[in-house]
């Protein structure tokens, strides 16, 4: 690469010494030295200095490569432009550790390059782009993604497309992504892989609607991961005024809650709970204490746990009765005052 390629304002002493410490970082062999390198090297904040940190995504070592990573992302915006230079790079690896760092650069230029990075001819690429719009919300992205779905045949881009958009909150792009889903030539396997997605989806930016589209299409046609369906359906339930639901409706989302939410599965569990409570379902109280156990060194989870147990509107005898069988004194107490 040409020194002067890239504007820098490093003088050629702390050139020098870049390259030393970066010759060091891949020569020292004990981890704990190795950081404090690279803390070094991070603190010389230059273009020049990611331009040389950048030639260690070469590496064969995944620990310098993640850590020349890591170096690109403290460098920021300093970083950009030979991440920029990457993304042209014909080693598709490089290209998606290039968008790798990228996701932890916020600002609209890293978005802006993760954009073109969506024509690049791997899938692997166009994923980790994808990844970076989506993290970091950029709606300006919008036009492109519905280009691209409406052009790609592939289960991966489409799959990483749901994601997208449900970062972005694209409600008015719901019916085109159904119809590219069910016009789609892929096995069975696929189609149930993009299915379980868009369930996932609908669960962000769905409406009450969804509910039983999920539930008497969905969850009947395709094999349903029990976690999605249980988060799609309590994410809808939470933002749904439920006198709109009907009674067959409250009574299959009880059911489906009861026979599938798995209290071990920590993913959202206050998201799962709080529709329950929505609902005045009182099934999960019976594993209160496992739950309690497993969930416990999370940070305001009994306070957030006990302030969702308020608002049901059951017996504080029915309340009592449980956490007494429990065995949770403390929280028994709770319940009497």
């Amino acid at each position: 690469m040409n020194n002067c390629s890239m504007k820098s304002n490093i003088n050629l002493l702390d050139e020098q010494e870049i390259k030393f410490l970066i010759k060091s970082l891949v020569d020292e062999k004990e981890r704990h030295r190795q950081e404090k390198i690279a803390q070094k090297i991070g603190s010389i904040k230059d273009e020049r200095t990611a331009e040389l940190v950048a030639e260690l995504l070469y590496s064969e070592d995944g620990f310098i490569r993640n850590t020349a990573i890591e170096l690109l992302v403290a460098l920021d915006e300093k970083a950009l432009a030979v991440l920029k230079e990457k993304l042209a790079d014909k080693d598709r690896n490089i290209r998606k550790f290039a968008l790798d760092a990228l996701k932890h650069i916020r600002g609209k230029h890293s978005c802006e390059i993760a954009l073109a990075a969506l024509d690049d001819d791997d899938e692997n690429v166009v994923e980790a782009a994808l990844e970076v719009i989506a993290q970091q919300q950029y709606k300006e992205a919008e036009d492109k993604l519905l280009e691209i779905l409406k052009k790609t045949n592939s289960v991966w881009v489409i799959n990483a497309l749901l994601r997208t958009f449900a970062s972005l909150d694209t409600k008015h792009f719901l019916g085109t992504i159904e119809e590219k889903i069910f016009s789609l030539d892929a096995t069975d396997i696929e189609k149930n892989i993009l299915v379980n997605s868009y369930v996932r989806t609908l669960g962000s930016i769905g409406s009450y609607r969804d509910i039983d589209v999920i539930i008497g299409k969905y969850a009947k046609d395709f094999v349903m991961d029990n976690s999605n369906l249980v988060l799609a359906l309590s994410n809808l339930v939470l933002k749904t005024d439920i006198s709109k639901l009907s009674e067959e409706t409250v009574k299959e989302l009880g059911r489906i809650f009861e026979e599938h939410w798995d209290w071990r599965d920590s993913n959202q569990v206050l998201i799962c709970i709080a529709a329950f409570v929505k609902l005045q379902l009182v099934f999960f109280l019976d594993d209160m204490e496992a739950i309690y156990r497993l969930n416990k060194n999370e940070e305001f989870f009994v306070e957030n746990f006990m302030n969702l147990l308020k608002n049901f509107r059951i017996s504080l005898r029915l309340l009592c009765i449980k956490f007494w069988k429990a065995k949770n004194r403390n929280w028994y107490l709770w319940v009497l005052s």
